[in-house]
């Protein structure tokens, strides 16, 4: 078996790491280092220290590695740079993997030939609610995630660091580049748990998507998303509607022939009512079904509230998205009119 570096971004969450440190004794393959980059800034983990003298015992290198208010692209780089190994191994705090996870990933990657073996995620969610907020984002089928990973260091050569300076979404950016570069890759056989779901208020739902999708639009590889087109779709259509019937103008009557075979009554009433129709019916039954909801899940009146969370989360992310367009184009003007006073 090759050796493993273990890395895992930590910050105040001080339960859930004490949960995963304490499940490693009882994985089938322990990792040969565990590297807990601490970014609390006003934090010392001494529980989390505490478990250096039972990791020693098992021949696990454990450290704690501070790097003070750093985001969480920054704080993995910091670990890939601090780890000794071939293999690092990446897990967040709020993930819990299965005994098997890290044993049956290695097997792969060395049966493979595999520079990496991608991570699975499965959201766990307990309540009706948490369970409705799961169907609305990320759905109750594994999503490929950078957390539960294997990867060689020195593919980091190839595809690069993760960005550091946006709070979220330089895990998908830094998957987005490594199939950019076409490098094969397999997907694990053993998916971890996401925890992250449980007590989670709407509240903290809104405040979390409104972060990432702003961090989004800072990022260099920028994925366009299907649900803008939507919108914007829509938004052409309706635009159309309004002025459709102009084709059937006639100058004799100073208006619109309704004889005319372009024109269409009530066409704007009816484009905007279809186009609500099917966002909702997208929203509300045919997303959530492709994300692992059966039909018990909707009913009965589940899917409405499915269609709120997924309405509110969608006008959330435009407004986001929107602002962060706009934030960075006026900080890109802000700094040519700053590089051309200098210039002066």
């Amino acid at each position: 078996m090759k050796s493993v570096s273990l890395i895992i971004p930590f910050f105040n969450e001080l339960d859930e790491i004490k949960k995963i440190l304490s499940t490693i004794p009882n994985w089938t393959l322990l990792p040969n280092e565990i590297l807990i980059i601490n970014t609390a800034f006003d934090q010392e983990p001494t529980n989390i220290k505490n478990y250096n003298s039972s990791f020693r015992d098992l021949g696990i290198d454990f450290r704690v590695i501070s790097d003070s208010n750093a985001l969480p692209g920054q704080a993995r780089n910091t670990g890939v740079r601090s780890s000794k190994f071939e293999y690092l191994a990446f897990l967040d705090s709020k993930t819990l993997p299965d005994e098997n996870w890290l044993k049956e990933n290695l097997l792969l990657a060395e049966q493979m030939k595999a520079e990496i073996v991608l991570g699975k995620t499965l959201y766990v969610a307990e309540s009706i609610f948490e369970k409705n907020i799961r169907l609305a984002t990320f759905g109750s089928n594994t999503l490929s995630t950078l957390p539960g990973s294997l990867i060689k260091k020195n593919l980091f050569g190839r595809v690069g660091q993760f960005v550091e300076h946006v709070r979220a979404g330089e895990d998908g950016d830094w998957i987005g580049r490594l199939k950019l570069q076409k490098i094969n890759y397999y997907d694990s056989p053993q998916p971890i748990k996401y925890l992250g779901l449980k007590k989670m208020t709407f509240v903290d739902l809104v405040k979390k998507w409104f972060r990432n999708y702003l961090s989004s639009t800072q990022l260099p590889h920028l994925k366009a998303h299907k649900d803008i087109y939507f919108y914007f779709t829509g938004f052409a259509l309706l635009l159309l509607a309004f002025n459709w019937n102009n084709l059937s103008y006639d100058p004799d009557i100073s208006g619109w022939n309704t004889d005319s075979i372009f024109y269409i009554p009530n066409i704007t009433k009816t484009i905007f009512a279809l186009l609500v129709i099917i966002y909702f019916l997208v929203r509300s039954i045919v997303l959530p079904i492709n994300k692992g909801a059966t039909i018990f899940d909707l009913l009965p009146i589940n899917f409405i509230t499915i269609f709120i969370i997924s309405l509110i989360l969608d006008i959330t992310k435009i407004s986001a998205f929107l602002y962060g367009s706009v934030r960075n184009i006026l900080n890109k003007i802000s700094g040519f009119l700053s590089i051309k006073d200098n210039g002066k």
